[in-house]
């Protein structure tokens, strides 16, 4: 037991954020911890033979002596029910002279004969007051720089005014206090989204204190950034799901009124119309029918395998054979479509229904938003030895660089689609799909001139 005590003495003197005392029922204080020197001023030595309540703010004896009174009448002991603990707020004589706020909690173990006095915890006021503004903070939904700065300002005080600097990565850099080019940067990661740095003074070692300090400010700082991040990503996603719905509201909306106008044309009341005349708008209604049931099917598709309720076979897909059998039933009568077949045996790790209409929606967006006589092309590609590429390139007027991240978000339209039907859902769709598949997409410059979008994929190794 000896040996016991002797090891926590030598911890306590590292100092830490509270101070343990034990005095006699009469308020004479038997031992204090090392660490008072760290909120008072005073030594362990200058108290020990002191009466307590010389020490406290004359305004603030009432609440003390009416703790100690409590606790003279109900003994609760550590262990028995520690959030019953009396705590009161007091004003402590410091070294100076001064007056500091500390905290205080009070256990009667006068009658335990192994202590036959009072146990106090002093923990300093102020820290805990800002430690609650950071608390408060994050339930107030702050932003993350104000979270940071009150974290980086609650760790300069309890590290006694050492540089702090809070980091977090893509929100902010928040410092407080000037750094000294001698100084020792203390650094903890928060995984891989924040970082906090102490500037520690160069002629002493880190503490274990500080470590504490800043493992429990890494705990605070983690907390506030996955929750801001949440948020973030439930925004994306109610936006992202209100820009669907505004989308397959338009895509359905202008084919139903061509099919509902169409309709009422071929009525047989109507003699005008040539029998020529009638087996095109029958076509064009058929066509807008495949068009209105190909988005349901997709919307479909994507909802499933997004909530994990439809399979996904993920096999050997010969891209060349998929390619050519697009452009097959594609009506590109307006435009000059063709496949580069080579390398002709190029397979992906992919399912062979979602890739077909990825490079569906791919060639529709090239057909619609390109000129008359253009041309498109199709292609595939090795991309290093483990994924491939389908290309379609056109040579229209293509996209902006500064709208290549974002042509694939839903609603998202370039500024040469004004004017024309669509709605941006089918590159959507493409993404999704792709990204389904482990796969990724991307748009870049054409060498045909206008504009690329590809597919990359797994490459099959049998």
């Amino acid at each position: 037991m000896d040996d016991v005590v002797a090891r926590l003495l030598a911890g306590l003197e590292k100092g830490l954020a509270y101070v343990t005392a034990l005095t006699t029922p009469e308020m004479v204080i038997e031992w204090i911890s090392p660490s008072v020197r760290d909120l008072t001023g005073w030594s362990a030595s200058d108290l020990v033979g002191r009466n307590a309540i010389e020490l406290v703010h004359h305004d603030d004896l009432g609440g003390v002596l009416r703790i100690l009174e409590a606790e003279r009448d109900e003994p609760r002991p550590y262990g028995e029910d520690p959030a019953r603990a009396a705590v009161n707020r007091v004003r402590f004589r410091t070294a100076e002279g001064g007056w500091r706020s500390l905290d205080v909690g009070a256990n009667n173990l006068c009658h335990d004969p192994r202590v036959r006095g009072f146990v106090f915890v002093l923990g300093d006021a102020q820290a805990q007051g800002m430690m609650d503004a950071v608390y408060d903070a994050m339930v107030s939904g702050e932003s993350i720089e104000s979270i940071a700065t009150r974290i980086a300002a609650l760790l300069r005080w309890q590290t006694g005014g050492c540089p702090t600097r809070v980091v977090v990565h893509g929100l902010g850099d928040v410092h407080d206090g000037e750094a000294s080019p001698d100084s020792v940067p203390v650094r903890i990661e928060v995984e891989d989204l924040a970082e906090i740095v102490v500037h520690h003074p160069p002629q002493s070692e880190p503490s274990e204190w500080l470590h504490l300090l800043m493992d429990r400010a890494a705990g605070l700082l983690r907390v506030a950034v996955a929750r801001r991040l949440g948020e973030q990503a439930m925004r994306r996603r109610l936006d992202e799901k209100t820009a669907i719905i505004s989308a397959v509201s338009h895509d359905l909306r202008s084919p139903i009124a061509a099919i509902s106008l169409m309709s009422s044309l071929l009525d047989g009341s109507n003699d005008a119309l040539t029998p020529e005349q009638r087996r095109d708008l029958a076509q064009r209604i058929a066509n807008d029918a495949r068009r209105t049931s190909r988005l349901l099917t997709d919307l479909t598709s994507m909802d499933r395998l997004l909530h994990g309720s439809a399979d996904l076979h993920l096999q050997c897909v010969h891209l060349v054979a998929l390619v050519e059998r697009v452009v097959d039933e594609v009506e590109a009568s307006d435009h000059c479509v063709s496949v580069d077949g080579r390398p002709a045996d190029l397979a992906a790790q992919a399912d062979p229904v979602l890739l077909e209409r990825v490079v569906d929606n791919l060639l529709a967006n090239a057909l619609k938003h390109t000129p008359r006589g253009s041309h498109i092309s199709l292609g595939v590609e090795t991309l290093g030895d483990d994924e491939v590429a389908i290309h379609v390139d056109d040579d229209g007027d293509g996209l902006p660089p500064e709208v290549h991240s974002q042509v694939f978000d839903a609603y998202v339209r370039g500024q040469q689609s004004q004017g024309r039907p669509g709605s941006g859902m089918g590159l959507f769709l493409v993404r999704t799909f792709a990204e389904v598949m482990g796969g990724r997409v991307r748009c870049t410059e054409s060498p045909l001139g206008g504009a690329r979008f590809s597919v990359v994929l797994p490459r099959w190794r049998a």
